[in-house]
């Protein structure tokens, strides 16, 4: 958990990982086995973290609110976590490279989106720079709470900012 200081200390990541991330997947999993004890809404529990947050209104309520919150915030946090390394950082080259120059005009410029956007989120939320497949384009959304590109199928999160960061 130390292994990206000084930018993020290991508490910070412990607290994410150990407590919050954590906490979603038993809560999440929770939900799911009541999904699975209903004939009703069974089928919906089988389609994983990634499918079930596409038919979030399918769900009833109280496991809709669940899964929304505790599936969402598991996965923002496993792209959190993804998106980070010891060894990582820098100017994306290749293909992603290629289209922020075009996009944002550089890399410099959508760091600057990417933070005025994070800094705009009131109270607990996500900033992503997110493909945005119906647009065929990058996009900068934020989202609050646990919300999460995944509900949405034509988004595809690159990478993201826990807004309480």
């Amino acid at each position: 958990y130390d292994a990206l200081e000084p930018h993020m200390d290991e508490a910070t990541l412990r607290v994410h990982h150990l407590g919050h991330m954590q906490s979603y997947a038993n809560k999440l999993n929770k939900a799911l086995g009541d999904l699975r004890a209903d004939p009703d809404t069974k089928a919906l529990a089988k389609l994983g973290v990634d499918g079930i947050l596409q038919h979030l209104n399918e769900i009833p309520e109280p496991h809709q609110t669940a899964v929304r919150n505790n599936g969402g915030g598991l996965v923002n946090h496993e792209l959190f976590f993804a998106s980070m390394s010891p060894h990582g950082g820098g100017e994306p080259r290749g293909e992603l490279g290629s289209r922020i120059e075009a996009e944002f005009g550089s890399f410099s410029n959508l760091k600057e989106q990417l933070t005025s956007a994070a800094s705009g989120v009131f109270g607990s939320g996500w900033t992503f720079l997110v493909f945005d497949a119906e647009e065929d384009a990058l996009v900068v959304s934020t989202m609050p709470n646990q919300e999460s590109p995944k509900m949405y199928p034509h988004m595809h999160a690159i990478v993201t900012i826990d807004v309480w960061e």
